[in-house]
């Protein structure tokens, strides 16, 4: 991946010898617009993403590059920040764009998945990373703001979904994305009932 804006790496060095609370009230103040805006986050707590904000990397990239190879497991929630790019499926063909405010590893990230489609940039676009360790931290955190996430993901997947035509790749794309969705939803749901079953057996839980 090239990076080529001098001015970001100048920013990251000078960041990087700055104590943790500034850090934090200058990414708060460099990203709070493009997190509060995107769906994804929709109904989660201004402290949990105040906590992300401090977390974020800027990245910009050349028109025409590559970001993302069918398959290949996704390390950060990316999210872009302005710009554009486009989805291809495994025979080429583009099944969609994604533009400011919108995430296009957010499948293969939370649910630990290969990416569904190859992404590339069609216009330089600045991307913000999230890694998996500053995103733990957050739900640890602010756990309830996990399964809201989620939630938005597959209610997003579904709208995708709906944009295209019944049959036609897009749509079962975004159809099977849903579907991965929603079974790590009821995989995270059953964990739960056993963990709190497992409680109960022990004693653990309190009158």
């Amino acid at each position: 991946r090239f990076k080529f804006a001098s001015d970001q790496e100048l920013d990251a060095n000078v960041l990087g010898g700055l104590p943790d609370l500034y850090r934090q009230r200058i990414s708060h103040v460099l990203f709070e617009d493009i997190i509060s805006e995107v769906e994804l986050f929709t109904d989660c707590a201004p402290l949990f993403l105040r906590q992300l904000h401090s977390s974020f990397k800027s990245t910009l990239y050349m028109p025409d590059q590559q970001l993302v190879n069918i398959d290949e497991p996704s390390m950060h929630l990316q999210i872009i920040s302005e710009g554009e790019v486009e989805m291809r499926d495994r025979a080429g063909c583009i099944v969609g764009m994604s533009g400011a405010t919108e995430s296009f590893s957010a499948v293969s990230f939370l649910c630990k998945v290969g990416a569904p489609f190859a992404v590339r940039t069609r216009v330089v676009t600045r991307v913000l990373s999230l890694d998996f360790a500053s995103w733990d931290n957050a739900c640890s955190a602010f756990p309830e703001n996990l399964h809201q996430v989620k939630m938005n993901l597959l209610h997003h997947c579904e709208k995708k979904a709906n944009e295209f035509v019944e049959g036609c790749a897009g749509y079962i794309i975004y159809r099977e994305l849903a579907s991965v969705v929603q079974q790590y939803l009821v995989h995270e749901r059953e964990t739960g009932i056993a963990l709190f079953v497992a409680a109960a057996a022990r004693g653990d839980l309190g009158e």
